[in-house]
């Protein structure tokens, strides 16, 4: 299983056409669940969707999709490129290099 699957992650950088809206995230606990759930959770209230990694022309994707209509979750569907992924860090890129979103996640 991916690093990624392993314990509670947050965002650790969000920003979004060199705007950083990191803070935006405070408060959100992310769980990657090795069956391909994804969990944002926030004050006890909890968003449920799904995780998925491909390949597509030669680079890694996580596809993260969450079930929400919250303007600050919306920003972490994507299908992004892992750009690099540990087992305390996890940087993600736009495919889409005019919109310029970059999402981290840190282990917590």
């Amino acid at each position: 299983n991916p690093p990624y699957t392993n314990g509670t992650w947050v965002v650790h950088l969000f920003t979004d056409s060199g705007s950083d809206e990191t803070s935006d995230f405070a408060g959100y606990d992310f769980v990657f669940a090795t069956d391909g759930k994804l969990t944002a959770t926030k004050l006890g209230v909890t968003t449920t969707g799904t995780w998925a990694t491909r390949t597509d022309d030669g680079l890694q994707k996580l596809d993260l999709n969450l079930v929400t209509t919250d303007a600050v979750l919306l920003h972490v569907n994507n299908d992004w490129v892992i750009l690099s992924s540990s087992a305390s860090i996890m940087e993600l890129g736009d495919d889409n290099g005019a919109s310029g979103e970059v999402l981290h996640f840190m282990k917590k």
